[in-house]
């Protein structure tokens, strides 16, 4: 690519405050030309007292010198002063003044310029001020260069500051280095658009509580190229008032504010007037962390895109970060915008962070792309929630040569859409394996692939919850994955009454798989395997449409139900097709809990047609509320199971009661405690008896009191 020269920006205006005593030596050389549009050129104008050749700051680097330049109330015309290439580029100070409120006075800075101070331009009492920085004046092409180094200009009322690129060469790109304040002036920006990257920038923060900025601008001198413009903050951006805007009739064209350099900053937007037709890009150097906050809605975000920013102080000159780098990003409900890009725009890590919940955000404006680099991109929900169910679209990252990395480094992080496609990537992707977890919400009647054959991992403390927000349990969804899941929910929300998911493949969990109730997972004569102490819960169902399938179990089991460890007894339904019949296998070291409230209220299984069940493992009972049952008392856990459709045996069955037994016949589960007898009367009254000559005993060795009998 291109090396270009950095061009950079110093200014001053109409009351420029200097610190105390840091000019005490200084020479102040008073404008004394013309009050003319033109021709007025720094190096040969008249100054009082006269300087050296050059005009003020003739001496160069290190010279204290002022230049004040004024427009009298009694002005005639407009007055402009031209920092031309005969100037030294060095100023200790520079004030810029105008009493007329009719004429403007302007200095237009053609040479790089270094101002040792502080400027403040316009403000209460001044007449209109402007100062340009650009290349579009013919015959001065690479000149329009204005740097400050360590200082700060502020923009007051009636003061405008133009930045314009030039039309001949990338050389030509206006830039203030060092900070910038907007508080009531305005900033205007273009592009010439000769092909080259020669947007305007800024090193330092840039600061607004009040005034304009205006992207695509036209400018003083010549007509700008209208096209697309991408101005950099490479310190930020920090606005609680004010205006951003397009220029009327531009607004078709690409207007970006790029945030982030080659150190970490901090960035929002916290009152004022944002223009949706203006994107926000997000970059930054070398293991930095580029944080955005927005309560005012945007056009769009983006993060990493390739082609958009200079690094500042990168030594290859590459766009993008210059190594691994963060972005930070959190907006409030107002601050929702069109679009979030990722883009692995670069041979960089990168992560893009969120800091709040994002909502209302549609699938197809987030986007994750990538070309062959070899890195990694994260996107840390670090406990906040992205929501991009708003479109009919599935969430499909590409990050190209990449890895591709979803994860919450803190508590829990829910991502939603539609649906998803995590299989792209050559070097694969993974979900979770942050400090937190991961829940991938999949809000719509959708297609689903968490597979990845080029590789990486899915945690086991994450969630696939499919829960479409519209549609029944006769609209079919689907999931396929060629790699252990985390956990598995079948719901649905919204005005869904209920929803199907069904199989495509075998599928292996390692986490519990709840099914709720009015709600349908297919396994599609696949087998579903649940891993460890993984459970399958619910109270909604379990079917085969095509003849055959199987479950399978670790050392977890059956837990209808709600959820595990629920108190509100209900069932978990299982059926088949005919053929084959759908077959849960209890392996010798499961575990499965029953809850039992009463002798009519208990979870339980239902056996429906074509289904069948292996029992092993460890059969515990849950006796709710105190409920104890009598003797003989019988309930129906398995219902549907006879000696057609259920074999095997479970090596112990245990309650939370004591002294009971348990024998399980055809599904029906009966208690035996009958050998927790009761005593008889007569036995009693011994007992009793017993008791009276103990206590008799007792007193007469205390001192042969008398025992008195009532």
């Amino acid at each position: 690519m291109k090396m270009r020269s950095r061009h950079l920006l110093s200014l001053s205006a109409s009351f420029l405050v200097l610190a105390a005593g840091s000019l005490r030596a200084a020479t102040t050389y008073t404008y004394g030309g013309s009050d003319s549009s033109s021709g007025n050129l720094w190096s040969t104008t008249t100054w009082s007292p006269t300087p050296g050749t050059g005009g003020p700051g003739s001496a160069g680097s290190g010279t204290t010198d002022i230049a004040s330049i004024g427009l009298s109330s009694s002005a005639a015309a407009n007055q402009t002063v031209t920092y031309d290439s005969g100037a030294s580029g060095f100023l200790g100070g520079l004030l810029l003044g105008n009493s007329s409120s009719i004429y403007t006075n302007t200095l237009d800075i053609q040479k790089s310029l270094t101002v040792s101070s502080a400027m403040t331009f316009g403000g209460a009492g001044s007449g209109p001020i402007q100062i340009i920085l650009d290349d579009l004046n013919a015959g001065v092409s690479g000149n329009s260069q204005v740097i400050v180094t360590n200082s700060l200009i502020t923009l007051e009322s009636n003061a405008t500051l133009e930045m314009a690129g030039g039309t001949v060469t990338a050389a030509n790109t206006p830039t203030i280095a060092g900070a910038l304040t907007i508080a009531g002036g305005t900033l205007n920006l273009d592009e010439s658009g000769d092909g080259a990257a020669i947007d305007p920038k800024v090193t330092g923060l840039v600061t607004m509580t009040s005034g304009n900025i205006v992207l695509n601008a036209t400018p003083t001198v010549g007509t700008g190229n209208k096209d697309s413009l991408t101005f950099t903050s490479a310190g930020g951006l920090q606005m609680t008032g004010g205006t951003i805007s397009v220029a009327s009739g531009q607004e078709s064209a690409s207007n970006i504010i790029g945030l982030g350099g080659a150190a970490s900053s901090t960035s929002y937007i916290a009152g004022g007037t944002f223009d949706a037709g203006i994107g926000i890009q997000l970059t930054g150097g070398a293991n930095t962390t580029t944080a955005f906050y927005t309560s005012v809605a945007l056009g769009s975000i983006s993060f990493g895109n390739a082609g958009q920013f200079e690094d500042f102080g990168a030594s290859n000159g590459t766009n993008g970060f210059t190594s691994a780098g963060t972005a930070i990003i959190g907006m409030t409900a107002n601050g929702i915008p069109g679009s979030v890009s990722f883009n692995f725009g670069s041979s960089r890590a990168q992560t893009l962070t969120l800091q709040s919940n994002v909502t209302s955000l549609a699938t197809n404006a987030m986007t994750v792309t990538g070309t062959s680099n070899g890195h990694t991109g994260t996107i840390d929900l670090d406990g906040h929630t992205l929501d991009m169910s708003a479109a009919t679209n599935s969430f499909d990252p590409s990050p190209g040569g990449n890895l591709f990395v979803l994860e919450s480094s803190t508590g829990t992080g829910v991502i939603k859409a539609f649906g998803y496609n995590f299989s792209g990537g050559s070097l694969g992707s993974t979900i979770g394996g942050g400090s937190g977890t991961v829940t991938v919400e999949a809000t719509g009647v959708s297609a689903n692939n968490l597979g990845n054959a080029n590789g990486g991992t899915i945690a086991a403390n994450s969630t696939f919850y499919y829960a479409p927000i519209t549609g029944s349990n006769a609209s079919v969804g689907s999931l396929t994955s060629n790699r252990t899941i985390g956990a598995l929910h079948v719901g649905y929300g919204g005005t869904a009454t209920g929803s199907l998911l069904q199989l495509v493949g075998g599928l292996t969990t390692a986490g519990n798989v709840q099914v709720d109730s009015g709600s349908i997972l297919d396994v599609n004569a696949n087998t579903l395997a649940l891993q460890g102490t993984s459970v399958l819960t619910g109270a909604g169902t379990i079917i085969s449409s095509v003849a055959g399938g199987a479950i399978t179990f670790g050392t977890g089991g059956l837990q209808p139900g709600s959820a595990p460890g629920s108190t509100v007894a209900q069932a978990l339904s299982f059926s088949g097709t005919a053929g084959t019949p759908l077959t849960l296998t209890l392996n010798s070291t499961s575990t499965s809990t029953f809850n039992i409230d009463n002798a009519t209220t208990f979870d339980h299984i239902l056996l429906g047609a074509n289904a069948s069940i292996v029992y092993g493992g460890s059969l515990v009972l849950d006796f709710t509320g105190g409920y104890d049952p009598t003797n003989g008392t019988s309930f129906d856990l398995f219902n549907g199971a006879n000696g057609s459709n259920s074999s095997g045996s479970f090596t112990s069955i245990t309650d939370n009661l004591s002294g009971d037994s348990w024998t399980l016949s055809n599904g029906v589960l009966t208690v035996d405690n009958s050998n927790l007898a009761v005593p008889e009367p007569s036995t009693v009254s011994l007992m009793i008896g017993a008791l009276f000559l103990g206590l008799l005993a007792w007193r007469m060795r205390r001192g042969n009191a008398p025992v008195s009998i009532l």
